[in-house]
Formats: C-alpha cells, sequence, structure tokens
C-alpha cells in the first residue's frame, strides 16, 4: 500500500491467488518508489486505490504490502464517498498499513474486509531458502469465501 514492495515477488504472488482459484490484475499496482521507500505519493495511492474501489469488475482488494500511509488516504476517501457508496462492494484484504482503510470501507461504506495476511508475506509465499521467520510467514493465504460465510473462530483463546 505504502511501502515499496518487491516487484520480481509480482508473478509468484499472482501465481500463488490464481492457484487458489483468484482472478488477478495487476491494472492498479503503480509503484514509484521515494527516497525514503515509500511508493508514490499520497494523492498518486489514493487516486489508484479509489479506482479500483469504484471497478465493478474487481470483487477483492488483496493488497501486496502494508506499511505506513494508509491513514493519510482517509481524507480522499472521504472526498470521493458518495461515488464508492454507489460502487459494487468489495472485500479488502490485509493488515498494517490497510488497517484504516478497513475502518473505512466498514464504517461509512459498509463493506466487509478481512484483517489478514498481505499478498507478499504469507505462508504461501515464503521462500524455502530463508531461515528468517515472521509471524507472517506462518499464516497461509486465506479462503475468503469460506471465512465470509463461515467466519473464523479460534480454540483456546482467552478474552482480556
Amino acid at each position: 500500500m505504502s511501502t515499496q514492495y518487491d516487484e520480481q515477488k509480482l508473478d509468484k504472488i499472482k501465481g500463488k491467488l490464481e492457484k487458489a482459484g483468484y482472478k488477478v490484475t495487476e491494472k492498479y499496482l503503480d509503484q514509484v518508489v521515494s527516497d525514503f521507500g515509500y511508493v508514490n505519493n499520497d494523492y498518486s495511492r489514493a487516486k489508484k486505490l479509489i479506482n479500483a474501489l469504484l471497478d465493478d469488475n474487481i470483487e477483492v482488494i488483496w493488497f501486496v504490502r502494508g506499511g505506513g500511509g494508509g491513514f493519510n488516504l482517509i481524507p480522499y476517501l472521504y472526498e470521493e464517498m458518495e461515488r464508492l457508496k454507489s460502487a459494487k462492494p468489495k472485500v479488502l484484504v490485509g493488515f498494517s498499513d490497510v488497517t484504516a482503510i478497513h475502518s473505512f470501507v466498514n464504517e461509512y461504506l459498509k463493506w466487509e474486509s478481512l484483517h489478514s495476511v498481505v499478498a507478499s508475506y504469507n505462508k504461501d509465499m515464503k521462500d524455502p531458502d530463508d531461515i528468517a521467520i515472521s509471524i507472517n510467514d506462518l499464516e497461509p493465504l486465506p479462503n475468503i469465501a469460506n471465512i465470509l460465510k463461515s467466519g473464523i473462530s479460534y480454540k483456546n483463546v482467552i478474552p482480556p
């Protein structure tokens, strides 16, 4: 979303998502990296996101990466709220930077979203030669349709 992603992994990401049954487009990916490692500026990222949100051919927006700066897109989304409300709902998938976008689509558009692994960091994308493991490397790509239909339950979780 805001932090640059490894463009060399896009074919692998696309392949894994397609193998899982998703139709994938790279139409809304546009990475111009700043000196600080961020993608484009807020306006450019917002414009790409809004275009994807308005595209009736899109059912799921799965973020390649999180990072920082998603909150900066909220004013642009708010300006387009009436147009977005008339768009076909999409399911957003991602976490980290994407959390602010989840909040917007949940609260203002009443769309569902899934706070889950991003497309580039998950068990299915883990390089077998990489010995460093992050928590994301343990989570497989979720089956969005099943989760939306049946929900998720956790065993042995004790509420605070």
